[in-house]
């Protein structure tokens, strides 16, 4: 028995030392929550004293990244394709880079509502110059579909975020329509945006984030509720068809 309890002690030491290494002050503020052992070790690990609490030093860390973002894409990609100068295929690269960096950022501050708005935009933002460059959508959406739908899980009562979710995916959907022939194709797999194993689960998230939002929801979201559900309802059969996203698939 003393050799079952060592072992689950290391165990349980390892467990700690790998989550506050990562600084996941979500998974950590579940943590500490445990015993007052768990708590000391990870306040102790990461310094916090009694008046910072995991809960201030997670949105301080999404409040920093938040006001940092514009500055770092613009010297990741946006300042330096706006010059000129790049083939094409050099300009996905960047703009790759960029998807990967904000996707990054989304699943590390998913619970900051500021930091997943700033997400959400730039992704917009990426959307967009993908259309002018006439790169294939999927270099975004096949990288950040699945995450955007993690956001509904972390804030199922939002109706605003739930809307911007849906009408960015709808983007990089529409997106397509607009680019016969598409010139860039980075990646054969970006043709298809969730994987096998992904789309039941895709579509247990809509539907369960759909059933927070009642057709009896109050007056003043009536609007927004009225569009998140149609919009819902068009990614939700697009999810179940495959999330493809081809000219083809498209053009059938």
């Amino acid at each position: 028995m003393a050799a079952e309890e060592t072992e689950c002690c290391l165990h349980d030491q390892l467990v700690l030392n790998f989550v506050t290494a990562s600084k996941d002050f979500v998974v950590l503020s579940h943590c500490v929550r445990v015993c007052r052992g768990w708590r000391d070790f990870v306040c102790k690990t990461l310094r916090l004293g009694p008046e910072n609490t995991l809960q201030m030093t997670y949105f301080a860390i999404a409040n920093a990244f938040t006001t940092a973002l514009p500055g770092t894409m613009c010297t990741m990609w946006r300042n330096r394709v706006f010059q000129g100068g790049l083939t094409q295929l050099q300009a996905c690269i960047m703009i790759w880079g960029a998807v990967e960096h904000v996707v990054d950022s989304l699943k590390a501050h998913l619970h900051s509502r500021l930091a997943v708005l700033m997400c959400i935009t730039k992704l917009q933002n990426i959307s967009t110059m993908l259309g002018v460059l006439r790169i294939h959508t999927g270099t975004a959406a096949r990288h950040s579909t699945w995450t955007l739908l993690r956001v509904l899980c972390a804030h199922p009562v939002d109706a605003v975020l739930g809307f911007k979710v849906m009408r960015l995916i709808l983007r990089y959907i529409e997106g397509m329509r607009d680019m016969r022939p598409v010139v860039c194709l980075m990646d054969q797999r970006d043709t298809v945006v969730l994987s096998a194993a992904q789309l039941p689960r895709a579509v247990a998230v809509i539907d369960a984030y759909l059933a927070t939002w009642p057709f009896t929801a109050a007056i003043q979201y009536e609007l927004v509720v009225t569009m998140l559900r149609r919009d819902c309802a068009e990614v939700r059969e697009w999810i179940v068809r495959g999330s493809l996203l081809n000219i083809e698939a498209h053009a059938q």
